[in-house]
């Protein structure tokens, strides 16, 4: 484990102490489901087999369709969307 793996590793356990959820993945066996997959929590670290991470966010986006075709992908709350008459699909991600 060299300096930057190590510094990582501190920041994940870090945010884990915080009470962030933390994921972690077989980097041995990274195909073999479901340990390819990110899970969590963990239940011990072990740096050498496994990669852990921070569970990140699910994004929120909107989309704006005209027909059957995906004009843009924006923040429309934020107002950084073009204007348009045509129907918003608002996406939020489905992470587990």
């Amino acid at each position: 484990m060299n300096r930057e793996d190590t510094r990582k590793a501190i920041d994940v356990m870090a945010a884990w102490l915080d009470g962030q959820e933390v994921e972690f993945r077989d980097t041995q066996h990274p195909f073999d489901s479901p340990l390819g997959c990110w899970q969590g929590p963990p239940g011990i670290w072990n740096f050498a087999r496994y990669e852990y991470r921070i569970k990140p966010e699910p994004r929120e986006f909107w989309l704006a369709t005209h027909g059957q075709y995906f004009l843009t992908a924006g923040e429309k709350a934020s107002g950084k969307w073009p204007e348009t008459d045509d129907r918003w699909i608002h996406v939020r991600e489905v992470i587990e």
